[in-house]
């Protein structure tokens, strides 16, 4: 809701009539997969060791009358869902191919505007060492686990970062 807020006042000082609205989410969601939106805040596509999630994220047909995992501004463009469709089958470590799908995906992107990506959402949390010691951080020696437990993340790396938690020492 507060990159709604921030993104309306932006646009407005700037002249462009935006209107924000909050709806309560089981309607936003009603509203999005129906493609009942000009705008919308999206933020259901995750972290993905490949960018063929975006891209099918982005580009997938065919457009129905509910969408319900992708493609919520329903655009229609075969070219572009062709070549998702051929990144899927490439290797992911034939770098050159995996470059040359993506750059053609890249610039139907940016000429056409599907979606506009306003920032990358990572695998991020917070920790507190008051209590429990022990979170994953980028120090080396310490725990590398995704600490996260949403969107299905607790069973890929949830469940380890706990069994390397501690009890902090009293103070």
């Amino acid at each position: 809701m507060e990159s709604i807020r921030v993104i309306g006042e932006s646009a407005r000082a700037v002249g462009i009539k935006v209107n924000t609205q909050f709806p309560e989410y089981q309607a936003l969601v009603d509203a999005r997969n129906k493609g009942d939106f000009d705008l919308l805040i999206n933020n259901e596509k995750q972290v993905s060791n490949s960018p063929w999630e975006y891209y099918d994220y982005m580009f997938r047909l065919p457009v129905q009358d509910t969408q319900s995992v992708a493609n919520f501004g329903r655009y229609e463009n075969k070219k572009a869902w062709d070549l998702v469709q051929q990144l899927d089958k490439t290797p992911v470590d034939d770098t050159a191919a995996m470059k040359k799908v993506t750059s053609q995906l890249q610039k139907i992107q940016l000429t056409d505007m599907p979606v506009i990506p306003l920032w990358y959402n990572g695998a991020w949390a917070q920790a507190n060492t008051s209590v429990w010691t022990g979170w994953p951080s980028a120090k080396d020696g310490d725990s590398h686990y995704a600490p996260v437990t949403w969107r299905n993340w607790l069973e890929l790396g949830g469940i380890l970062t706990l069994t390397e938690l501690k009890l902090a020492e009293a103070k």
